[in-house]
């Protein structure tokens, strides 16, 4: 699945404000605090000069009411003969924190099955992208996401790439979180250019949706 473009996310009908946003949804749970995702990015710059930088996002994008979500997505498990075995109601989740200067910002994406409560590899998807001044008039502009992510020697990722653990999701007051660990091999599309680690921490309040 590919990651959900923020613009793609329902709009508040009203001005957004940091502390919350009032809904009419009788599902919605108050967004009484935004969340925050914290973590290190350790690498190097392209002058091949060692990086280890903190990050903390703790701010939904102004312009709209919901930018974490959580949606049911059943999947249908078929035999041979295209029967239906089983049906699973995988949840997809969709999170997105910004800086209070709305320049920094991370998106996280990923599905959990159910049976076994744990997200699905396959699934974690992510974007990244940071800008920090440094010395004189020179900036920090590191931007990755999972295109970024190292990659086996066939193609694609396994958990010697990417990881979200300590997953833990309370449907009652929407409540999510957990940790990750992405790693980046060298990225062309930003000025850090070397491989890199990106870990941290998630915690936020998600809205429910039956439905992007």
């Amino acid at each position: 699945m590919k990651i959900i473009s923020k613009l793609t996310i329902v709009a508040c009908a009203s001005v957004f404000a940091l502390s919350g946003c009032k809904k009419t949804d009788s599902n919605a749970v108050d967004l009484t605090s935004d969340g925050s995702i914290n973590g290190t990015l350790v690498g190097n710059t392209i002058l091949g000069r060692p990086l280890n930088i903190s990050f903390n996002f703790s701010n939904l994008e102004p312009g709209f009411q919901y930018s974490n979500t959580v949606q049911s997505d059943t999947i249908y498990n078929r035999n041979n003969l295209g029967v239906v075995i089983e049906k699973i109601p995988m949840l997809d989740f969709y999170i997105n924190l910004m800086q209070s200067n709305f320049i920094s910002n991370m998106d996280i994406y990923f599905t959990v099955n159910p049976k076994n409560n744990k997200p699905v590899l396959s699934s974690i998807e992510f974007d990244f992208s940071y800008s920090k001044p440094l010395t004189g008039d020179s900036v920090l502009n590191y931007s990755v996401n999972n295109s970024d992510l190292r990659q086996l020697s066939g193609g694609g990722f396994d958990s010697t790439s990417v990881s979200i653990t300590n997953y833990v999701y309370n449907a009652s007051t929407g409540k999510v979180s957990g940790s990750f660990t992405f790693y980046l091999s060298d990225a062309d599309n930003n000025n850090v250019q070397h491989k890199a680690t990106l870990s941290g921490t998630f915690s936020t309040i998600v809205y429910k949706k039956t439905s992007y």
